[in-house]
């Protein structure tokens, strides 16, 4: 297997190296931890916790009373008529 070279800026390690340090961690075990979870969780994983937030009646109250038919905005016409209006361009 073709080893890999890691590059971190090294005034952003020092850094690391220094805070770890003051707060008694080590930063190789963070690092190691991170790289885990980071490979560890798929889209799955993601869309099960988006599923388990918790929505307030207030705002399921709201679902379906958006009509958008007819109310399509152009978002590039509508800045651009804003910054005529603001700017007299």
């Amino acid at each position: 297997m073709e080893s890999e070279i890691l590059h971190i800026d090294n005034a952003l390690l020092h850094k690391a190296f220094s805070y770890t340090r003051s707060q008694g961690l080590d930063l190789s075990a963070i690092l190691e931890d991170f790289l885990i979870q980071l490979i560890s969780h798929s889209q799955s994983s993601v869309e099960e916790k988006i599923r388990k937030v918790k929505i307030s009646n207030e705002v399921k109250s709201l679902a379906g009373r958006l009509n958008l038919e007819g109310n399509a905005v152009d978002w590039d016409e509508a800045k651009q008529a804003y910054f005529r209006e603001k700017y007299g361009v």
